[in-house]
């Protein structure tokens, strides 16, 4: 999708591309937009010019929202909780998307950084920004561990548009 669109715009206009059971988050220097792809080929699309958007593991549009399996608690609490965050001020630094994303505030198994407990071992290993700049410039930064009970040694790795794109930089 990256090599074919260069906007959401474009890319929106194929929805084949997000047919099946998917959520995705797409942003361009205008717009954001999250995808829900249903179990029976529904697709449906959310956008914002202006404000911000986000998306956890549960269907967020009615009409596929009977599709969710369950009811997780854990889901709804941070989606609920990173809008919180996100409505809480107009611009944000990458700083403040990497904040938002290690949020401890709900406890080990509700955060936004999840570190688990004694009944719920599900844990956040992985935090990915992809920091968009006014200027078209943009930042990706990713935090990993490679296994859950190395929790507190997460490797980080910080990259900009010129160090992805610099064919230099590879070799």
């Amino acid at each position: 999708m990256l090599e074919r669109y260069a906007t959401v715009e474009e890319a929106v206009q194929h929805p084949e591309l997000f047919q099946g059971v998917r959520f995705v988050m797409l942003a361009d220097r205008s717009e954001v937009a999250w995808i829900e792809g249903g179990l029976d080929g529904e697709v449906r699309i959310e956008r914002r010019q202006n404000g911000v958007l986000a998306h956890t593991n549960h269907y967020l549009i009615a009409d596929l929202a009977a599709q969710n399996e369950k009811y997780y608690e854990s889901s709804h609490k941070r989606y609920d909780r990173v809008m919180e965050l996100l409505q809480a001020q107009k611009q944000y630094t990458l700083a403040d998307f990497i904040r938002i994303g290690e949020d401890q505030t709900a406890g080990p198994v509700n955060s936004l950084w999840r570190t688990g407990d004694e009944t719920s071992h599900t844990q956040t290993v992985a935090q990915m920004v992809v920091w968009l700049h006014p200027d078209g410039d943009f930042t990706v930064y990713v935090k990993y561990r490679a296994a859950a009970d190395d929790a507190g040694h997460e490797q980080t790795v910080q990259l900009t548009k010129q160090e992805i794109f610099d064919s230099t930089a590879h070799q």
